[in-house]
């Protein structure tokens, strides 16, 4: 079996500003794209939200942040409709605002 190292090879020939634009392209290759949701995903997101907040319930959140999927864990705080947005307060303590759009799963 051939163990080829790829481009790894070729590097020391390569200009640095080919290796920074192969690596940032690397990079973004890895990035997902932002979540696209139905009508009727946003519509169990909005219920599974509105009962978490009514109960004081600790959720997990799954939220889409540059290209990555983060998870938080907290209680809803506040649901803002005008900002399309919600308020966690993390089981560390912190504050954060989600947009509903960012949002991919909610458990």
């Amino acid at each position: 079996m051939l163990r080829d190292r790829g481009t790894m090879k070729w590097t020391s020939l390569m200009l640095p500003e080919h290796v920074e634009m192969m690596k940032k392209m690397w990079e973004e290759d890895g990035k997902l794209p932002p979540p696209s949701l139905d009508e009727q995903a946003l519509s169990e997101l909005n219920e599974a939200c509105l009962e978490a907040h009514e109960n004081q319930a600790l959720v997990r959140i799954t939220v889409y942040s540059k290209g990555e999927l983060k998870q938080l864990e907290g209680k809803i705080t506040h649901l803002i409709p005008q900002e399309q947005s919600l308020r966690i307060l993390t089981v560390a303590g912190n504050t954060k605002a989600i947009a509903i759009g960012h949002i991919y799963i909610i458990d």
